[in-house]
């Protein structure tokens, strides 16, 4: 068992054939199909370093000596992930055994930090409120699942507040306190609200707001988000 971008031993214990007439340097392993999230890599000296593909070949005496490696290098995703390598052994007196598989389970690590993308400004009229559309931030975390990453705000708006919607499907309704962070699926599903509070003898013409998105482990770049407010005369 491997986890992301790990590079283990293979020996013995993994990956071993013997035959009585052949020794084990006699013993060849032709690849025959090659690892999709890693590469078999034979250290024949320290200097001297291949990664393994179906034009080369390596013995059971490799393996013995400890000069197998698998490496994973490929980002698997939130999920663990099973890698196979088949081969054909020939022995001394050319005798081939076929298609013998070597299967290895790759782990998932937290180790990438969010991807995130602001849409351009939101439009509200003053004093009003809006929904903060769904497209106006996306993140993208190659290991963590969407519903797993969360909305962090690192400062709140100045003329306003996000709030989302409470148990009776009210915006902003008494009681509900400002938001300092929620999950990013709250975006999908429309519940997060800027109302646009303060106003009064203000007549402001722009909020925002910055934030970070987090899976819990790494945290994005602080991004800025911008709310324009469109300002409503009002004539006596």
């Amino acid at each position: 068992m491997f986890v992301s971008d790990e590079s283990k031993v293979i020996g013995s214990s993994h990956l071993h054939f013997t035959d009585h007439r052949s020794r084990d340097e006699e013993l060849v392993y032709s690849i025959t199909f090659q690892p999709q999230f890693g590469s078999l890599v034979l250290t024949e000296s320290p200097d001297v370093v291949r990664v393994l593909n179906k034009t080369n070949k390596f013995t059971q005496a490799d393996i013995v000596w400890g000069h197998i490696n698998y490496t994973s290098h490929t980002e698997i995703g939130p999920e663990e992930v099973e890698d196979q390598v088949s081969f054909n052994i020939t022995d001394s007196g050319n005798n081939v055994l076929s298609n013998q598989v070597l299967r290895v389970t790759i782990l998932s690590v937290d180790n990438s930090i969010p991807n995130v993308e602001v849409g351009g400004p939101v439009l509200v009229a003053e004093g009003g409120s809006m929904v903060v559309p769904a497209t106006s931030i996306i993140a993208l975390d190659l290991d963590t699942l969407p519903s797993k990453l969360e909305v962090v705000l690192d400062s709140q708006p100045i003329f306003g507040y996000l709030t989302n919607k409470d148990a009776d499907n009210v915006v902003g309704s008494q009681g509900t306190a400002p938001l300092a962070r929620f999950p990013l699926s709250a975006l999908q599903d429309g519940s997060v609200w800027y109302i646009q509070s303060l106003h009064r003898d203000q007549e402001p013409d722009q909020d925002t707001f910055l934030f970070h998105v987090t899976d819990s482990t790494n945290d994005s770049p602080v991004e800025r988000f911008n709310i324009t407010i469109k300002v409503m005369l009002f004539y006596l």
